[in-house]
């Protein structure tokens, strides 16, 4: 398995190789730090409903560079030259070189939401639930550095121990007025009680 630096956004894994990559283990920590969002805190469910409508905060910036993007490519068999080929993408593409998959730049937020997003408290089980109208309105280049906004839309019970959590979700690319990504993320929120 290719070796990525220290600060990149994917961390390597012990013992897995190149082809048996368990999705480049996008878990990809980018030692985060407090940017002063509230969402680093466990909440009640009324000062998380209080939430409702706001926008909470930024994720870290993550770097998607040329190893995220051909760990990602190889983990999902999607090699389109544009994604790996450095060379091709330059010339033969509009965006001056190679670019991340769309699919990775939606599987990031996972990261982002735990930079940005606030824990119910009692609820420390959070579920992907699904997407709604997720919409890619920009390239991400490779070495370009995006970061997750994301706002409380609704929050709403579920049944007994369990709320859905609908937050509006922008990636952001440094340097760019146009979003990556827009679209919207539902997640269960699950006592364990």
């Amino acid at each position: 398995m290719a070796a990525y630096p220290k600060d990149s956004a994917v961390s390597q894994v012990k013992g897995t190789t190149t082809s048996g990559l368990a999705l480049v283990y996008l878990a990809c920590r980018v030692r985060g730090k407090d940017k002063g969002n509230i969402m680093t805190k466990i909440l009640d469910l009324a000062s998380y409903e209080a939430l409702q409508g706001k926008t909470l905060g930024h994720s870290d910036w993550i770097t998607v560079d040329q190893g995220m993007i051909d760990a990602f490519s190889e983990a999902t068999g999607d090699k389109q030259f544009i994604h790996i080929d450095p060379v091709r993408a330059a010339q033969d593409t509009p965006y001056g070189g190679t670019i991340a998959h769309g699919f990775l730049t939606l599987s990031l937020i996972t990261n982002m939401y735990e930079d940005s997003m606030p824990q119910l408290q009692g609820h420390e089980l959070n579920i992907n639930y699904g997407l709604n109208r997720i919409r890619f309105l920009q390239p991400v280049p490779s070495g370009a550095r995006i970061r997750g906004q994301f706002t409380l839309a609704r929050i709403s019970k579920r049944r007994t121990g369990q709320y859905l959590s609908e937050n509006d979700i922008r990636v952001e690319i440094e340097g760019n007025d146009k979003p990556a990504m827009l679209g919207t993320w539902l997640t269960l929120l699950v006592s364990q009680s």
